[in-house]
């Protein structure tokens, strides 16, 4: 408990004076220290404070441990993505001790982030700012709740600064080895997504040895997933689909984390897994099989990159022209434009494939998509050479032999 905060808050709603809390117990400028956390008095001086302030030490100490309790459960329930009741919502948000507002405001962020509230999110990190880093429960809700908010808003390179320059696993060793691999997940995650795939496989190995023990099915599955997107990344295409096939043994054995959204997702990783090895027919199986379970315009996308770049121009037509949900990022709507060109490029003129293929690809580069660039810049490379636009077809081959390169000095 935050006890100089508390006894700070109190004086001050009580309209008492330094001088006349102190008198009879300890000088003014210890009491000072006390409130600005200088120092640690004993429990006497501290029972002493609390009860010229009217308030009884140890009815105070219960209270503020059961509020700690509850908002550790509320945090519990947010990480294991889990529904939030009226009562813990109302938690979050109720007026509490000063001890208490940061941790309260902590968790808030995890909700809103979870929730999407991107903006109400920021707003109260910002206000909370970052802490001196030390091993204590605020430092590691601050890094948790930072790294999952940075994470959800594609900040991934921001997390990997603060693990590389704060060694942030290391302010973990105190709590719950899960919550570590939690943090080691997401940071693993990052790594992934910012094409460091050698660091990525770092950290899901020390998450998994350190979630070993634990019955959380879902979580479980995370990890089957994250170490499969990360092999196949490496090109060890049978040793991810060895994770993949691992999630889905376990979701037929544990029915309830098995929801349509976790069957699509794991059916597009192992689409995306024969995608990479060109191996069309298998990735459009079990992209068909991922959009029957959950009709997500991602898939979608990649179901479509796939049909057309196995030349399947029927069903890639057919579905390009069935309604889609609204894209959810930037690259959606560019792949889309793309793949358009591309499915149409036999009967368009060369000036017009150009003008759809060139502000798509310009797109994808600037936002340094460099999977999204190796998937189609040999592809453009061939049509252009078939046009004799050797100039084109040259820089394309260049851009995707740099990006290769790119991949593999960075990982």
């Amino acid at each position: 408990m935050d006890k100089g905060v508390l006894i700070r808050t109190y004086r001050k709603q009580q309209g008492t004076k330094q001088d006349d809390l102190a008198v009879g117990i300890c000088t003014t400028s210890y009491l000072s220290r006390i409130e600005n956390n200088l120092v640690t008095a004993t429990e006497e001086v501290y029972a002493l404070l609390f009860q010229r302030l009217g308030k009884v030490y140890e009815d105070v100490q219960h209270a503020h441990d059961e509020m700690v309790q509850a908002l550790e459960v509320v945090y519990q329930a947010l990480v294991d993505d889990k529904p939030l009741n009226d009562a813990q919502l109302a938690l979050l948000t109720t007026k509490t001790t000063a001890a208490l507002h940061t941790m309260q405001q902590l968790i808030y962020a995890r909700y809103l982030t979870r929730e999407q509230q991107f903006t109400q999110a920021e707003a109260i990190l910002k206000t909370i700012g970052q802490p001196p880093f030390t091993k204590n429960r605020l430092t590691t809700l601050y890094i948790g709740v930072t790294t999952y908010y940075q994470l959800s808003t594609g900040a991934y390179e921001s997390i990997l600064v603060t693990e590389k320059q704060e060694n942030a696993q290391l302010y973990f060793s105190r709590t719950q080895s899960y919550e570590q691999a939690i943090y080691l997940y997401h940071v693993a995650f990052a790594a992934h997504r910012h094409y460091q795939f050698s660091l990525a496989a770092q950290y899901i190995e020390k998450a998994i040895a350190l979630f070993t023990h634990r019955y959380r099915p879902l979580f479980q599955l995370k990890l089957y997933s994250m170490k499969g997107v990360i092999l196949a990344a490496r090109n060890r295409f049978d040793e991810a689909m060895v994770e993949y096939t691992a999630g889905v043994e376990l979701l037929e054995a544990v029915p309830a984390i098995a929801t349509n959204k976790q069957w699509a997702s794991i059916f597009n990783n192992m689409a995306f897994c024969f995608e990479q090895q060109k191996r069309y027919k298998e990735a459009s199986y079990y992209y068909q099989k991922s959009l029957q379970a959950w009709d997500d315009v991602h898939t979608m996308i990649n179901y479509l990159r796939t049909l057309v770049f196995s030349g399947d121009v029927i069903k890639a037509k057919e579905l390009q022209q069935q309604e889609h949900k609204a894209f959810t990022a930037e690259h959606h709507q560019h792949q889309w434009a793309l793949l358009a060109a591309l499915l149409h490029q036999t009967s368009a003129t060369q000036a017009t494939f150009q003008a759809q293929e060139e502000p798509a690809m310009k797109a994808i580069c600037a936002a340094k998509h460099k999977e999204l660039i190796l998937h189609y810049a040999p592809k453009l490379a061939e049509i252009y050479g078939e046009w004799h636009q050797y100039k084109k077809m040259a820089y394309y081959y260049q851009l995707a032999y740099e990006t290769s390169e790119e991949l593999r000095v960075h990982d």
